[in-house]
């Protein structure tokens, strides 16, 4: 079950441990790609909470289309996925990701 997270004190807590690399035993720090899209996505998103299902795991509205953006251990990058874990990979961010890459994406968000 997700919980909608309505203020950036309740986000920074439930990103500290996927930005410090304690979200689980294969997380690792993050780089600078990844700050870019945190930061994308408090710029750009719909109003209206995100929705956190687990450290490294939240769906946010852009232009009134539902993303997911998740963590994937295995590929040690946070992909971004149109809806659902299952919907179509749009990007994915690792260290070494260009921040200039992310931010050309995310104009692209919500149609």
């Amino acid at each position: 079950m997700s919980v909608p997270v309505n203020t950036l004190d309740e986000l920074q807590q439930h990103l500290a441990p996927v930005m410090t690399g304690h979200a689980d035993a294969d997380t690792g720090k993050v780089g600078p790609a990844i700050l870019a899209l945190v930061g994308a996505i408090l710029w750009r998103k719909d109003p209206g909470p995100v929705e956190v299902r687990a450290p490294g795991m939240a769906w946010v509205n852009f232009g009134g289309e539902r993303y997911l953006f998740r963590y994937d251990p295995h590929a040690r990058r946070v992909e971004v996925r149109r809806g659902s874990g299952s919907g179509e990979l749009l990007l994915g961010v690792a260290d070494g990701t260009d921040p200039a890459e992310v931010m050309a994406f995310v104009d692209t968000l919500g149609g």
